[in-house]
């Protein structure tokens, strides 16, 4: 993302879409209350109330709205509604117009008051690599491709091997490996990757490295260890400690870790709260060191009437010197966060209950 002005005294900030993530870090920005700013477009009719849904045309003008609400539209768009607030004077003030934002739009963002978290999301789409992390979970049959992305992954491929339980194994996997050592290449060129980690029971990610040659693709290469393949193993990769510092700068990763911590703290009876009555006790007593929140429980809270005191426990927590992660339940470990009741945190001290 790319920030084209920014003036945090009157609560404004101009902001160019550069990747499909920033649409992400958007969502976890922007919130009901908030002003969008920009130039888009709006259906204008003309002529008598018959003939206006043949005459209405699309027509660019810069329009500013007071949101009410934000999704992702079926396009991947990120979508960003409410009353218009400013416009031209043939656009009626307090009619609904719904912003679309997508790679390379530019609007400006308002907000009464930016909160930590929020300047801190901001930051991190502003300072995130442009490039990528891939992930390849393998055996000698088959082997998955995963792009690590800041909501999750991406599954880009499924490669299915030829192996037979008999005769000449040795061929057909090593013809196999040539295949995933071949796709490393093209998806490296392509995404332009930063690390490739590349996990697999027993020692099938030992045989495929043989087939590396490229000593720069082997520079980006970890190698971790995990029990399956497919989408389980995936998940479990992203746990592994050989992998944590190839993906350390990813927010899914952090996320996963702050949640495992967090479950672990709660299995022990240790220094975690989780729920809402048990995490504003703990936020009270100024015990809040991370507070973690799922994307799912924020829009709970607006929709259900509760975001003042959701808002309120985040404000409390951060005076305290306590730092709040929104934690996107695009991942398994977001959903477990969210089955537990969506809001957790880890303290600096065990409550006594």
């Amino acid at each position: 993302m790319k920030q084209l002005f920014a003036d945090f005294r009157l609560g404004e900030v101009k902001l160019e879409v550069e990747t499909a993530d920033d649409l992400w870090h958007l969502k976890g920005i922007i919130e009901a209350g908030d002003a969008i700013r920009g130039r888009t477009l709006r259906k204008v009719s003309s002529g008598n109330k018959d003939e206006r849904a043949k005459d209405a045309v699309r027509k660019p003008m810069v329009l500013a709205v007071r949101v009410e609400k934000v999704d992702f539209g079926d396009a991947g768009e990120l979508r960003a509604g409410g009353p218009i607030t400013e416009g031209p004077e043939d656009i009626p003030l307090g009619t609904y117009h719904t912003f679309a934002i997508g790679l390379h739009t530019q609007f400006s963002l308002v907000k009464q008051h930016w909160l930590k978290f929020q300047r801190d999301r901001l930051q991190q789409a502003l300072q995130s690599s442009k490039t990528s992390v891939l992930l390849v979970v393998m055996d000698r049959e088959e082997a998955y491709f995963a792009l690590l992305k800041s909501f999750g992954y991406e599954l880009l491929l499924r490669l299915k091997g030829n192996v037979q339980k008999k005769g000449d194994t040795a061929s057909a996997a090593g013809n196999f490996y040539a295949d995933i050592a071949k796709q490393l290449g093209e998806y490296n060129s392509r995404h332009q990757l930063r690390s490739i980690v590349i996990a697999s029971p027993a020692f099938w990610k030992e045989d495929l490295m043989g087939l590396v040659e490229d000593g720069e693709l082997r520079k980006k290469i970890v190698l971790a260890t995990c029990s399956s393949v497919g989408e389980n193993g995936i998940a479990e990769v992203l746990k592994r400690p050989e992998v944590k510092e190839a993906l350390k700068q990813e927010r899914s990763s952090q996320e996963a870790q702050a949640v495992e911590e967090l479950l672990a703290e709660i299995s022990k009876q240790g220094t975690a709260a989780y729920g809402r009555q048990e995490t504003q006790k703990a936020c009270g007593m100024g015990a809040i060191r991370l507070l973690l929140v799922t994307d799912a429980a924020l829009q709970a809270s607006r929709r259900e009437g509760w975001y003042p005191e959701l808002e309120q426990l985040m404000k409390d927590a951060e005076a305290a010197k306590g730092d709040v992660m929104i934690v996107s339940t695009g991942h398994d470990a977001g959903r477990q966060l969210q089955g537990i009741g969506g809001i957790g945190a880890l303290l600096r001290f065990r409550m006594q209950y």
